[in-house]
């Protein structure tokens, strides 16, 4: 009995052992599901690689006038869809699976998702950025076809930059749509300076592009082979550019902000300019911007009839 006693009396010893826990830790979960984010990323980029066969090892050649950065971007764009990737999923309908190139099943594994999601959205991301930089405001080239002598034809390119200066490439393109530069002569050629034009050669036509355009900072430099707008102070730029024969970096402090350069071997080609009669009136004994402005060609032709003159120019 006294036993039994001792025994009721007597509490069962608690256990010092840490409890059991039913499932993982905070800790342990974001660590799982960090490491589960990485392997897919990782697999993702494998795939792409080894399905394009490292498109980024051997871009395009990039076309003239076409940024490298653009062309690469191409690339990718192109890259997506010929693999057949869409914006969002490459589980997004029949016709996309069957455009794959490893088979035209149009069930779509585990893998593909998880390589199609992360992939696609990149590279949909890129494909929009070049679309958006091509269709407002990217690089583009102008081609010009000038006499140069009676009996000497040649042609040239200016590949234009709106990022340096939008307002003055957003105006010339304008022109040269407009067939505004046909037929324009070089009036002003200085050696080692500059060779001018943008009076058309009919005075009525001239009359209609008298509206200004605001000025743009100088984003680079007047060096040579870059055109520019000219103008006669503040938001005063209309039709008048001209090439920069040397690298005449002082206009920069003056506000003159290049739009554009000559490319590839143009340069040969606008140094055969005709420059015999030099600096323009009163300065010199070249032709009077204002007499032009006035009578157009018909002065010109009559008074200096040896000036090199553009017959067309256009966006290439």
């Amino acid at each position: 009995e006294a036993m039994r006693q001792r025994s009721r009396a007597s509490p069962v010893p608690k256990s010092t052992a840490p409890a059991s826990s039913s499932g993982p830790s905070r800790a342990g979960t974001a660590a799982v599901v960090i490491l589960g984010v990485v392997a897919c990323v990782c697999l993702g980029f494998s795939a792409v690689a080894w399905r394009n066969g490292a498109v980024q090892g051997s871009p395009s050649k990039p076309v003239a006038g076409i940024s490298t950065k653009l062309s690469a971007a191409k690339a990718f764009a192109s890259a997506a869809k010929s693999e057949g990737i869409p914006s969002t999923s490459r589980a997004s309908s029949e016709s996309a699976a069957k455009s794959n190139v490893r088979g035209d099943s149009p069930l779509v594994s585990r893998r593909d998702v998880a390589v199609g999601v992360p992939v696609s959205a990149g590279l949909a991301a890129v494909a929009g950025k070049v679309k958006a930089e091509e269709g407002s405001g990217g690089i583009f080239n102008v081609e010009f076809e000038v006499q140069l002598t009676a009996d000497k034809t040649d042609k040239f390119v200016i590949e234009v930059h709106p990022e340096w200066a939008p307002h003055g490439a957003e105006q010339f393109k304008k022109l040269v749509n407009d067939g505004f530069y046909d037929d324009c002569r070089f009036f002003r050629v200085v050696e080692g300076f500059v060779v001018q034009w943008g009076i058309n050669g009919d005075p009525e036509v001239n009359k209609k592009y008298k509206k200004a355009i605001q000025d743009d900072p100088v984003k680079t430099s007047n060096e040579r082979g870059t055109l520019t707008f000219a103008t006669s102070g503040k938001n005063s730029r209309t039709t008048q550019l001209f090439i920069n024969f040397g690298d005449n970096t002082f206009l920069d402090r003056l506000g003159f902000s290049p739009i554009g350069k000559v490319v590839g071997d143009g340069m040969k080609i606008v140094d055969s300019i005709y420059d015999r009669y030099g600096e323009g009136a009163p300065n010199g004994s070249g032709p009077d911007q204002g007499r032009i402005q006035r009578s157009g060609n018909a002065y010109l032709e009559k008074n200096y009839p040896k000036l090199s003159y553009i017959k067309t120019a256009r966006v290439a």
